[in-house]
């Protein structure tokens, strides 16, 4: 059993994709152009990570409850296709990653 919960903990980026494609037809080169595809691409790469990262619990370091729900909720903004929710989901997962680079126990 505890490796089914972690197979679907590791797999759960996988599950979100088809959803990205769904909510941005954009990436199927339906009206845009390659700037907003590579955009679309960045974010919803960095959402994942942000998904992933709270769902595991670790990015750089251990994350608190707080920094969990955070993280999770920037990635779930990033997959969203509205300017507004990318520049609120980059700025709350890019502040959890700023918080855990200025508290991560360096080892000499």
């Amino acid at each position: 059993m505890k490796t089914a919960i972690n197979a679907t903990l590791l797999a759960i980026a996988a599950f979100i994709v088809p959803y990205v494609f769904g909510l941005n037809p954009a990436l199927l080169f339906i009206d845009t152009n390659v700037i907003q595809v590579i955009f679309i691409i960045i974010t919803s790469l960095i959402g994942i990570f942000g998904i992933s990262a709270g769902i595991r619990g670790y990015a750089l370091r251990n994350m608190s409850v707080i920094e969990r729900i955070l993280i999770i909720i920037g990635g779930l903004l990033l997959i969203y296709p509205e300017t507004i929710t990318d520049i609120i989901g980059l700025l709350t997962v890019g502040t959890i990653i700023a918080i855990q680079l200025n508290t991560k126990k360096i080892k000499i």
